[in-house]
């Protein structure tokens, strides 16, 4: 009976994770999308002041620090394949945090490749806005919401599916050695 319920509570818990892990998606996703709508309708492209932090419209033909500028299709393609990998290890994922994280970095994901699916100046060749300007010591870089999700995101998954298999090997051997002493014990 104890197995029934525990069975049925972990499937629960399941449940419940996936359709948080799917909230956090959409929520990643409609943050960066809307905020990408708004400041499009509200700046002109190319202007941005060099404080170090400012808002302005630029597109991004290219991956991160300008990676694979001359090939829009291999970047379209690379971002689905992480748009893909995020998907699976978030539902995989064995700590609640890790796939919280991967959650947002799916959404994230999304969010960039649909702008390079749907934005001109054409299907897999669009630019991904980017509208958050930092400048630090003369050093500019630009990004979005969806590039924040993914950077912040992807070491805190990283550290957290760690220290859960850290976790899931020392709750092992705790349990062989259990297993092992009531052998020892019983004969």
């Amino acid at each position: 009976m104890a197995k029934t319920q525990q069975t049925q509570t972990t499937a629960g818990r399941s449940h419940a994770m996936r359709w948080t892990v799917a909230g956090v998606t959409v929520a990643v996703l409609a943050a960066d999308q809307i905020s990408k709508c708004l400041v499009m309708a509200h700046s002109t492209a190319g202007y941005y002041s060099t404080a170090p932090l400012s808002i302005g419209l630029a597109a991004n033909h290219a991956a991160t620090m300008g990676f694979g500028s001359g090939s829009p299709i291999l970047i379209t393609v690379a971002a689905l394949a992480v748009a893909a990998l995020a998907a699976v290890f978030a539902l995989r994922a064995t700590s609640r945090t890790a796939a919280l994280c991967l959650a947002a970095v799916f959404g994230g994901a999304l969010g960039n490749l649909a702008d390079r699916v749907l934005r001109a100046p054409g299907i897999g060749t669009g630019g991904v806005v980017d509208w958050i300007h930092v400048n630090i010591a003369g050093h500019g870089v630009s990004l979005n919401i969806a590039d924040v999700a993914i950077q912040v995101c992807v070491p805190i998954a990283i550290i957290a599916t760690l220290i859960a298999s850290r976790r899931t090997a020392a709750n092992r051997t705790a349990a062989a050695l259990a297993t092992a002493t009531d052998l020892t014990l019983a004969a």
